[in-house]
């Protein structure tokens, strides 16, 4: 008996401000547009070329939050638990509006981890994903790689919903 490819997702937060950011980038896309989901796993792919830079990004993304500087894409205010850490922004729990949760597949999840891994201290994946995000506004070159890897993502997820 086959599992159903729903039973092979993840949920990742971000930022509220990484969310908007790719749902203006998501609008900006010609028609069918890509789901979230499939932007945010084809940025895990595009970006692992680029890991020196992107753990920089999020290292930045991590200071930011806990300097409470202003970032490109947003404040610090959920954690990977969850949205229970107290939020220096708002000095008080985190809200809903505070951070988006986002499902992706397990195996961008498992890399997302493997990447996670490559730093000392290991680095919550939320602030991995803020800062790719940031790493993608700030580099336009890498938007034909991350569109492709996003589409490649949408695909592979089709095939396998094919699939009997």
């Amino acid at each position: 008996m086959s599992r159903h490819p729903a039973d092979h997702e993840r949920s990742v937060l971000v930022s509220a401000a990484a969310f908007v950011w790719l749902k203006a980038q998501q609008q900006q896309l010609p028609p069918p547009r890509l789901d979230m989901r499939y932007l945010l796993e084809g940025s895990v792919v595009a970006l692992q070329d680029y890991l020196p830079q992107w753990a920089a990004a999020a290292r930045q993304a991590m200071v930011g939050c806990l300097t409470e500087q202003e970032q490109p894409l947003g404040a610090c205010a959920c954690s990977e638990g969850g949205m229970s850490l107290a939020s220096p922004r708002t000095q008080g729990p985190a809200t809903r509006e505070d951070c988006r949760s986002i499902v992706i597949s397990a195996s961008s999840f498992d890399a997302l981890q493997r990447v996670q891994g490559t730093t000392r201290p290991r680095l919550e994946l939320r602030f991995w994903l803020d800062g790719g995000l940031a790493r993608l506004q700030q580099e336009p070159a890498l938007t034909g790689p991350w569109l492709a890897a996003s589409r490649q993502a949408l695909s592979l997820h089709l095939a396998q919903l094919a699939k009997p």
